[in-house]
Protein backbone atom coordinates (compact mmCIF):
# COMPACT_ATOMS: atom_id res chain seq x y z
CA UNK A 1 0.00 0.00 0.00
CA UNK A 2 2.82 2.38 0.82
CA UNK A 3 4.61 1.52 -2.42
CA UNK A 4 1.49 2.47 -4.34
CA UNK A 5 1.22 5.76 -2.51
CA UNK A 6 4.88 6.53 -3.14
CA UNK A 7 4.54 5.69 -6.82
CA UNK A 8 1.44 7.84 -7.09
CA UNK A 9 2.96 10.67 -5.14
CA UNK A 10 6.03 10.79 -7.37
CA UNK A 11 4.14 11.59 -10.60
CA UNK A 12 1.95 14.10 -8.76
CA UNK A 13 5.06 15.81 -7.45
CA UNK A 14 6.56 16.12 -10.92
CA UNK A 15 3.26 17.24 -12.38
CA UNK A 16 2.93 19.97 -9.78
CA UNK A 17 6.46 21.18 -10.43
CA UNK A 18 5.75 21.23 -14.16
CA UNK A 19 2.62 23.28 -13.62
CA UNK A 20 4.50 25.77 -11.47
CA UNK A 21 7.30 26.01 -14.04
CA UNK A 22 4.80 26.48 -16.83
CA UNK A 23 3.01 29.15 -14.79
CA UNK A 24 6.29 30.97 -14.13
CA UNK A 25 7.30 30.81 -17.77
CA UNK A 26 3.84 32.02 -18.76
CA UNK A 27 4.08 34.99 -16.46
CA UNK A 28 7.57 35.85 -17.72
CA UNK A 29 6.85 35.45 -21.43
CA UNK A 30 3.44 36.98 -21.10
CA UNK A 31 4.85 40.03 -19.32
CA UNK A 32 7.63 40.26 -21.88
CA UNK A 33 5.14 40.11 -24.74
CA UNK A 34 2.88 42.73 -23.16
CA UNK A 35 5.85 45.06 -22.52
CA UNK A 36 7.09 44.58 -26.08
CA UNK A 37 3.64 45.29 -27.47
CA UNK A 38 3.35 48.51 -25.49
CA UNK A 39 6.77 49.61 -26.70
CA UNK A 40 5.84 49.06 -30.34
CA UNK A 41 2.57 50.91 -29.87
CA UNK A 42 4.44 53.80 -28.28
CA UNK A 43 7.00 53.92 -31.12
CA UNK A 44 4.31 54.12 -33.87
CA UNK A 45 2.94 55.55 -36.05
CA UNK A 46 3.80 53.03 -38.77
CA UNK A 47 1.30 50.30 -39.60
CA UNK A 48 3.88 47.55 -39.03
CA UNK A 49 4.71 48.87 -35.57
CA UNK A 50 1.06 49.08 -34.60
CA UNK A 51 0.20 45.60 -35.89
CA UNK A 52 3.19 44.06 -34.17
CA UNK A 53 2.41 45.91 -30.94
CA UNK A 54 -1.20 44.75 -30.94
CA UNK A 55 -0.16 41.17 -31.74
CA UNK A 56 2.41 41.11 -28.98
CA UNK A 57 -0.04 42.65 -26.52
CA UNK A 58 -2.74 40.10 -27.33
CA UNK A 59 -0.25 37.23 -27.20
CA UNK A 60 1.03 38.40 -23.85
CA UNK A 61 -2.45 38.59 -22.41
CA UNK A 62 -3.17 35.09 -23.67
CA UNK A 63 -0.02 33.70 -22.04
CA UNK A 64 -0.47 34.83 -18.46
CA UNK A 65 -1.66 31.99 -16.16
CA UNK A 66 -5.18 33.32 -15.32
CA UNK A 67 -6.02 33.61 -19.00
CA UNK A 68 -4.42 30.20 -19.76
CA UNK A 69 -6.54 28.63 -17.03
CA UNK A 70 -9.64 30.14 -18.57
CA UNK A 71 -8.67 28.91 -22.03
CA UNK A 72 -8.02 25.39 -20.69
CA UNK A 73 -11.51 25.34 -19.30
CA UNK A 74 -12.98 26.34 -22.69
CA UNK A 75 -10.64 24.57 -25.13
CA UNK A 76 -9.94 20.88 -24.72
CA UNK A 77 -6.60 20.48 -26.49
CA UNK A 78 -5.04 23.32 -24.44
CA UNK A 79 -5.26 21.07 -21.37
CA UNK A 80 -2.16 19.21 -22.52
CA UNK A 81 0.66 19.88 -20.02
CA UNK A 82 3.38 22.21 -21.29
CA UNK A 83 1.42 23.41 -24.33
CA UNK A 84 0.95 27.00 -23.02
CA UNK A 85 4.67 27.19 -22.29
CA UNK A 86 5.52 26.04 -25.81
CA UNK A 87 3.07 28.59 -27.23
CA UNK A 88 4.64 31.32 -25.12
CA UNK A 89 8.11 30.45 -26.40
CA UNK A 90 6.90 30.43 -30.00
CA UNK A 91 5.23 33.83 -29.65
CA UNK A 92 8.28 35.35 -27.95
CA UNK A 93 10.64 34.02 -30.60
CA UNK A 94 8.31 35.25 -33.33
CA UNK A 95 8.39 38.73 -31.85
CA UNK A 96 12.18 38.67 -31.67
CA UNK A 97 12.35 37.52 -35.30
CA UNK A 98 9.92 40.18 -36.52
CA UNK A 99 11.56 43.03 -34.62
CA UNK A 100 14.68 43.41 -36.86
CA UNK A 101 12.46 43.64 -39.93
CA UNK A 102 10.83 46.70 -38.46
CA UNK A 103 14.07 48.65 -38.21
CA UNK A 104 13.92 49.85 -41.84
CA UNK A 105 10.54 51.42 -41.03
CA UNK A 106 11.88 53.17 -37.93
CA UNK A 107 15.35 54.02 -39.17
CA UNK A 108 14.26 56.16 -42.15
CA UNK A 109 12.23 58.36 -39.82
CA UNK A 110 15.26 58.81 -37.59
CA UNK A 111 17.45 59.39 -40.62
CA UNK A 112 14.96 61.88 -42.00
CA UNK A 113 14.91 63.66 -38.67
CA UNK A 114 18.70 63.77 -38.56
CA UNK A 115 18.85 64.92 -42.19
CA UNK A 116 16.29 67.60 -41.46
CA UNK A 117 18.30 68.76 -38.48
CA UNK A 118 21.46 68.87 -40.61
CA UNK A 119 19.62 70.76 -43.35
CA UNK A 120 18.29 73.24 -40.84
CA UNK A 121 21.80 73.67 -39.47
CA UNK A 122 23.12 74.30 -42.97
CA UNK A 123 20.27 76.60 -43.99
CA UNK A 124 20.10 78.56 -40.75
CA UNK A 125 22.59 81.43 -41.11
CA UNK A 126 25.10 82.14 -38.40
CA UNK A 127 24.94 85.24 -36.23
CA UNK A 128 27.76 86.83 -38.21
CA UNK A 129 25.94 86.12 -41.47
CA UNK A 130 22.69 87.60 -40.15
CA UNK A 131 24.58 90.65 -38.92
CA UNK A 132 26.25 91.06 -42.31
CA UNK A 133 22.92 90.82 -44.13
CA UNK A 134 21.38 93.33 -41.73
CA UNK A 135 24.24 95.77 -42.26
CA UNK A 136 24.01 95.40 -46.04
CA UNK A 137 20.27 96.04 -45.93
CA UNK A 138 20.70 99.11 -43.72
CA UNK A 139 23.48 100.39 -45.97
CA UNK A 140 21.31 99.93 -49.06
CA UNK A 141 18.42 101.77 -47.41
CA UNK A 142 20.73 104.59 -46.31
CA UNK A 143 22.20 104.85 -49.82
CA UNK A 144 18.74 105.02 -51.38
CA UNK A 145 17.69 107.69 -48.89
CA UNK A 146 20.90 109.67 -49.54
CA UNK A 147 20.34 109.43 -53.29
CA UNK A 148 16.90 110.97 -52.86
CA UNK A 149 18.13 113.73 -50.55
CA UNK A 150 21.14 114.78 -52.66
CA UNK A 151 19.06 114.71 -55.84
CA UNK A 152 16.42 116.90 -54.17
CA UNK A 153 19.10 119.32 -52.96
CA UNK A 154 20.55 119.54 -56.45
CA UNK A 155 17.08 120.10 -57.92
CA UNK A 156 16.51 122.99 -55.48
CA UNK A 157 19.87 124.51 -56.39
CA UNK A 158 19.11 124.29 -60.10
CA UNK A 159 15.58 125.69 -59.68
CA UNK A 160 16.76 128.71 -57.64
CA UNK A 161 19.70 129.64 -59.85
CA UNK A 162 18.07 129.12 -63.25
CA UNK A 163 16.30 132.53 -63.27
CA UNK A 164 19.64 134.28 -62.66
CA UNK A 165 21.29 132.37 -65.50
CA UNK A 166 18.44 133.27 -67.83
CA UNK A 167 18.62 136.92 -66.80
CA UNK A 168 22.39 136.89 -67.42
CA UNK A 169 21.81 135.50 -70.91
CA UNK A 170 19.29 138.28 -71.58
CA UNK A 171 21.82 140.94 -70.52
CA UNK A 172 24.48 139.38 -72.76
CA UNK A 173 22.21 139.75 -75.75
CA UNK A 174 21.81 143.48 -75.11
CA UNK A 175 25.46 144.41 -74.46
CA UNK A 176 26.26 145.43 -78.05
CA UNK A 177 25.59 149.18 -77.73
CA UNK A 178 25.84 149.76 -81.49
CA UNK A 179 22.61 147.92 -82.17
CA UNK A 180 20.89 147.73 -78.80
CA UNK A 181 18.48 149.97 -77.03
CA UNK A 182 20.28 151.36 -73.99
CA UNK A 183 17.05 151.46 -72.05
CA UNK A 184 16.47 147.73 -72.72
CA UNK A 185 20.07 146.90 -71.79
CA UNK A 186 19.80 148.92 -68.58
CA UNK A 187 16.46 147.25 -67.66
CA UNK A 188 17.87 143.77 -68.36
CA UNK A 189 20.96 144.41 -66.20
CA UNK A 190 18.88 145.88 -63.42
CA UNK A 191 16.54 142.85 -63.44
CA UNK A 192 19.52 140.47 -63.49
CA UNK A 193 21.05 142.27 -60.51
CA UNK A 194 17.88 141.85 -58.48
CA UNK A 195 17.23 138.23 -59.54
CA UNK A 196 20.81 137.05 -58.94
CA UNK A 197 20.97 138.72 -55.53
CA UNK A 198 17.78 136.94 -54.46
CA UNK A 199 19.04 133.64 -55.92
CA UNK A 200 22.28 133.89 -53.97
CA UNK A 201 20.48 134.36 -50.67
CA UNK A 202 18.02 131.53 -51.39
CA UNK A 203 20.84 129.10 -52.28
CA UNK A 204 22.53 129.74 -48.93
CA UNK A 205 19.32 128.61 -47.19
CA UNK A 206 19.25 125.18 -48.88
CA UNK A 207 19.66 122.40 -46.28
CA UNK A 208 22.37 119.77 -46.61
CA UNK A 209 21.25 116.09 -46.84
CA UNK A 210 20.05 115.18 -43.29
CA UNK A 211 21.11 111.51 -43.54
CA UNK A 212 24.79 112.45 -43.54
CA UNK A 213 27.02 112.79 -40.52
CA UNK A 214 27.65 116.25 -39.09
CA UNK A 215 31.03 116.68 -40.82
CA UNK A 216 29.63 115.51 -44.14
CA UNK A 217 26.64 117.84 -43.87
CA UNK A 218 29.02 120.70 -43.07
CA UNK A 219 30.99 120.02 -46.26
CA UNK A 220 27.83 120.17 -48.38
CA UNK A 221 26.65 123.31 -46.59
CA UNK A 222 29.96 125.07 -47.23
CA UNK A 223 29.67 124.29 -50.93
CA UNK A 224 26.11 125.62 -50.99
CA UNK A 225 27.28 128.84 -49.32
CA UNK A 226 29.97 129.20 -51.98
CA UNK A 227 27.32 128.81 -54.66
CA UNK A 228 25.22 131.47 -52.96
CA UNK A 229 28.20 133.85 -52.81
CA UNK A 230 28.94 133.15 -56.48
CA UNK A 231 25.47 134.29 -57.48
CA UNK A 232 25.67 137.24 -55.15
CA UNK A 233 28.89 138.08 -57.01
CA UNK A 234 26.91 138.03 -60.25
CA UNK A 235 24.60 140.60 -58.74
CA UNK A 236 27.64 142.80 -57.92
CA UNK A 237 28.88 142.40 -61.49
CA UNK A 238 25.53 143.54 -62.91
CA UNK A 239 25.52 146.52 -60.51
CA UNK A 240 28.86 147.65 -61.92
CA UNK A 241 27.59 146.99 -65.44
CA UNK A 242 24.69 149.35 -64.79
CA UNK A 243 27.19 152.17 -64.22
CA UNK A 244 28.85 151.43 -67.57
CA UNK A 245 25.51 151.37 -69.39
CA UNK A 246 24.57 154.60 -67.62
CA UNK A 247 27.58 156.34 -69.19
CA UNK A 248 30.60 155.63 -66.98
CA UNK A 249 32.88 154.06 -69.59
CA UNK A 250 36.17 154.73 -67.95
CA UNK A 251 38.72 151.92 -68.37
CA UNK A 252 38.84 151.43 -64.63
CA UNK A 253 35.08 150.88 -64.50
CA UNK A 254 35.18 148.42 -67.41
CA UNK A 255 38.00 146.56 -65.66
CA UNK A 256 35.89 146.34 -62.51
CA UNK A 257 33.04 144.80 -64.51
CA UNK A 258 35.35 142.26 -66.16
CA UNK A 259 36.95 141.35 -62.83
CA UNK A 260 33.58 140.82 -61.15
CA UNK A 261 32.43 138.69 -64.10
CA UNK A 262 35.56 136.53 -64.00
CA UNK A 263 35.35 135.95 -60.23
CA UNK A 264 31.64 135.12 -60.21
CA UNK A 265 32.04 132.74 -63.14
CA UNK A 266 34.97 130.96 -61.50
CA UNK A 267 33.17 130.69 -58.17
CA UNK A 268 30.07 129.33 -59.87
CA UNK A 269 32.03 126.58 -61.61
CA UNK A 270 33.98 125.79 -58.43
CA UNK A 271 30.89 125.37 -56.26
CA UNK A 272 29.23 123.12 -58.83
CA UNK A 273 32.33 120.94 -59.12
CA UNK A 274 32.63 120.68 -55.32
CA UNK A 275 29.02 119.56 -54.93
CA UNK A 276 29.44 117.05 -57.76
CA UNK A 277 32.59 115.65 -56.12
CA UNK A 278 30.88 115.38 -52.72
CA UNK A 279 27.90 113.60 -54.26
CA UNK A 280 30.17 111.25 -56.18
CA UNK A 281 32.08 110.46 -52.98
CA UNK A 282 28.81 109.22 -51.46
CA UNK A 283 27.85 107.14 -54.49
CA UNK A 284 25.42 109.70 -55.94
CA UNK A 285 25.97 110.68 -59.57
CA UNK A 286 24.41 113.99 -60.58
CA UNK A 287 23.19 114.66 -64.08
CA UNK A 288 26.14 115.54 -66.33
CA UNK A 289 23.85 117.50 -68.64
CA UNK A 290 22.78 119.70 -65.73
CA UNK A 291 26.26 120.22 -64.31
CA UNK A 292 27.62 120.92 -67.76
CA UNK A 293 25.04 123.65 -68.35
CA UNK A 294 26.43 125.58 -65.37
CA UNK A 295 29.78 126.08 -67.05
CA UNK A 296 30.00 129.06 -69.35
CA UNK A 297 26.66 130.55 -68.34
CA UNK A 298 28.35 133.94 -68.02
CA UNK A 299 28.89 135.50 -71.38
Amino acid sequence: MSETNEAGAQPNKWRGAARKGASLVGWLWGGFSILTGLMFLAVGPGLAQRMTGLSALCAGLLLIPPVVKLIRQRVGFMRTPGLPTIAAVIVGVAILVVTPWLKPDIAPAAQTSEAGADAQTEIRPSRAERQRVKQEREQAERQARLQTEVTAMWADLTRLTQPCDQAAASVSENLDMSRSNLVQAYSAAEAAKRICSSAGLDVMLIAAPPSLEADERRAFKQSLVKCGLAYTGKSVMFDRMLEVINGDRRPSQLARVQEASRISQAETVRCVMEISALADGHGVILSEATTGSWQGVER
